[in-house]
């Protein structure tokens, strides 16, 4: 079995050797055919006749995968208690160095670097990887041990011995050897040098426990030093890591219901939200009473963040980072980001549209940070010792409170490290109906009524995050009913629909959007979603394909409605083909809501509100609201988010102003006359029923639009 699995190393070896040109390819298919005939590996032959040597081969391999190498390794058997000796050799590693908080582990083939994921998590440790010459891993599997450095010298000790043996016994049996007188006189034979090989073994183990005595007073500095940086895994806290994360929601209650009753209201900010919506310089309110300045704000913020992280989240990494995703998916945030700056790093929460630093696992990411992308690394199958390439992966999860959730995980490299970016995707966002999306009533008729016909192209614009994909999926809801056929192309695929076929499109080996939707127009579909149109060829497709009897769903990122016949004109479609395609244009924004437990009204009495009023025709008897913050709304005043849409149907005579070339100022005049109601207009509703806060109005829809 040993020898089997060597014998499957060296062709693994062989056939990376190939495969990263370490041997010209005539010489080495020169070496297989050699192989075959002989009954032997072609590692051994390439090796034996000095096609390449041991330390070429462990440089190609180090500079391919960026990993380190040692010509002359010294294994060691850790002081572990039940250390998987086993599963090391069965995946052809071996221990070299044990620093504490992390091991090194020698191996010969890139194929190991899965199993030392694997045992990092076995052993609670950082592992970190050496190329090492094969013959080290060869002796350890055939010993069924790990061969250790005093092993190997004990092995070539025994060999020097054998040949010195050898050398006797062929001196002693060849005729030319010289024959002194003396010794044939008295019958003696010359003495051979004596080896005493127990002398030897105690002179090693001698100097092993010398270089070991030298070693601790400089080893045992640098786990002082990291210990502030990287706390120390403890199997017994593991154990009673969940009973501490109870105790811990139980205690900062109490501080978090004092933390919030002491929080002032937020001062509404409107003369630099109006400022801001102009592109003018904010002007200070009237009769404001004095500010902090912000190096005095900047001064007391940590005295704050102190107070929340009296109650720090502490623990192995597993758990805490499985309570960073559970806490993630409870309290319904769209992503998570983990980021490393100069002297913190830090995790924050993108809900509601918004980040917001969660203080309890500052000190514990700050401190851990290696070990928490390590372990989301894995959980998404990435490659943990890749750290100069950006990575993408997904992770099926599921919650403590039972939820089904994909993650869609973002490794990018920074100068400082990794920081990692996770999309929640909650398949019940999917379940959503058009009259939960936040059209009005004439806005939703003209949508049910545009998906409704059996062709024609229909758009959804918006700036990123806008919900254009929840718009789209809305859409797919209504028409997936079994008697249709309805094909996607997404970039990435976000969420598996049932009764849907869904393609991942991938630049990379050109399946691009062009190339998938040619595809679909033979695939006999009635519906095809393109989850974007990007460039010239999208665009030409899916208009001729709206032409030919197929209803076409897509996005397009433009801010205004009308904006995207320009788009398309200016992608080089001709106007006639626009016209003639283009059914029914969506431009949308998402606004966050006034948390409804802390809403308070504005005083409309104030100089700033009554410029605001006047200036965006609001009604005298308008509700205006503003949340202050609470505990429930995290103290910032909103809750939950609604969409703001404006509609652009195409009708006959916006047809004719498209083809004859007519400007955008032109066809939203006209768009206007037959009804069309802008953005801005739209979302002037919520504004008026106190649904969302003057700040936050100007901050999504500016006057402009």
């Amino acid at each position: 079995m040993s020898r089997d699995q060597i014998a499957d190393l060296k062709d693994d070896l062989s056939g990376q050797i190939k495969e990263l040109g370490l041997v010209k390819a005539d010489v080495y298919d020169k070496h297989a055919k050699q192989a075959a005939n002989m009954g032997t590996t072609v590692f051994d032959l390439l090796l034996k006749d000095g096609a390449i040597n041991v330390e070429q081969m462990l440089t190609g391999f180090s500079k391919k995968y960026n990993i380190p190498f040692d010509i002359k390794p010294e294994p060691i058997v850790p002081e572990i208690e039940k250390f998987p000796v086993s599963f090391c050799l069965k995946n052809a590693v071996v221990p070299l160095k044990d620093n504490g908080k992390s091991m090194e582990m020698g191996m010969c083939h890139p194929s190991a670097l899965n199993s030392l994921k694997n045992l990092g998590l076995m052993l609670g440790k950082k592992i970190d990887a050496k190329f090492i010459p094969p013959e080290v891993i060869f002796e350890s599997i055939l010993q069924k041990h790990i061969h250790t450095t005093s092993d190997m010298e004990k092995a070539k000790l025994l060999k020097q011995e054998n040949i010195a043996k050898s050398k006797k016994t062929v001196s002693q049996s060849n005729k030319t050897v010289e024959l002194k007188m003396e010794n044939v006189v008295s019958g003696k034979k010359p003495a051979a040098p004596a080896l005493d090989i127990s002398k030897l073994k105690k002179d090693s183990e001698k100097k092993k426990e010398k270089e070991e005595q030298n070693i601790p007073m400089s080893v045992l500095d640098v786990p002082k030093k990291e210990e502030e940086k990287t706390p120390e895994v403890n199997i017994e806290e593991l154990k009673k890591s969940a009973a501490k994360i109870d105790e811990r929601k139980k205690t900062a209650e109490p501080s978090k219901e004092k933390s919030s009753s002491a929080s002032s209201a937020p001062k509404l900010d409107l003369a630099g939200a109006l400022a801001k919506a102009k592109n003018e310089e904010p002007t200070a309110p009237e009769s404001e009473p004095a500010k902090e300045t912000p190096k005095k704000a900047a001064a007391k913020a940590p005295e704050v963040i102190e107070d929340d992280v009296a109650g720090e989240v502490t623990g192995d990494v597993v758990n805490v980072v499985d309570e960073i995703l559970s806490e993630a998916v409870s309290t319904g945030v769209s992503d998570i980001h983990i980021e490393i700056f100069k002297e913190t790093a830090q995790i924050r929460f993108r809900g509601n549209g918004s980040l917001l630093a969660q203080s309890k696992y500052r000190k514990f990411i700050s401190t851990s940070y290696p070990a928490v992308v390590a372990r989301i690394k894995i959980l998404a199958n990435l490659d943990i010792a890749e750290r100069r390439l950006p990575q993408d992966g997904k992770i099926s999860y599921v919650a403590k409170d039972g939820t089904e959730v994909d993650f869609r995980i973002s490794v990018l490299p920074t100068n400082l490290g990794e920081r990692i970016v996770i999309r929640i995707l909650n398949s019940s966002s999917l379940a959503v109906t058009l009259s939960a999306i936040g059209f009005t009533e004439k806005q939703e008729e003209e949508f049910l009524q545009a998906i409704s016909m059996p062709q024609g192209m229909i758009l959804v614009t918006g700036p990123t995050g806008s919900g254009k994909s929840t718009t789209l999926y809305g859409a797919m809801n209504q028409l997936n009913t079994p008697d249709v056929n309805i094909l996607t192309a997404e970039d990435p695929v976000e969420y598996t629909m049932s009764g849907i076929s869904q393609v991942q499109v991938r630049e990379d080996i050109g399946l691009t959007f062009a190339s998938a939707l040619r595809s679909f127009l033979r695939q006999d579909p009635e519906i095809i979603l393109v989850g974007e149109i990007r460039d010239a060829e999208t665009a030409d497709i899916a208009s001729k394909a709206a032409l030919t009897g197929h209803l076409v769903l897509s996005t397009l990122h433009t801010n205004s409605a009308i904006g995207a016949i320009s788009r398309l004109v200016n992608m080089g479609l001709p106007p006639y083909l626009v016209s003639s395609a283009l059914s029914l244009v969506v431009a949308q924004r998402l606004i966050r809501k006034n948390c409804e437990k802390c809403s308070v009204e504005v005083d409309k009495t104030t100089k700033e509100i009554k410029k605001f009023m006047g200036e965006y025709n609001i009604p005298e008897d308008a509700k205006l609201m503003k949340g202050k913050g609470c505990k429930a709304c995290n103290n910032t005043g909103y809750s939950g988010r609604r969409g703001v849409h404006e509609v652009l149907v195409v009708t006959a005579e916006l047809e004719a102003a498209i083809s004859s070339g007519q400007n955008e100022s032109a066809i939203l005049k006209l768009a206007e006359e037959q009804g069309f109601k802008t953005i801005s207009e739209s979302g002037q509703r919520f504004l008026i029923d106190g649904t969302v806060s003057v700040e936050e109005y100007l901050r999504v829809i500016p006057k402009d639009e």
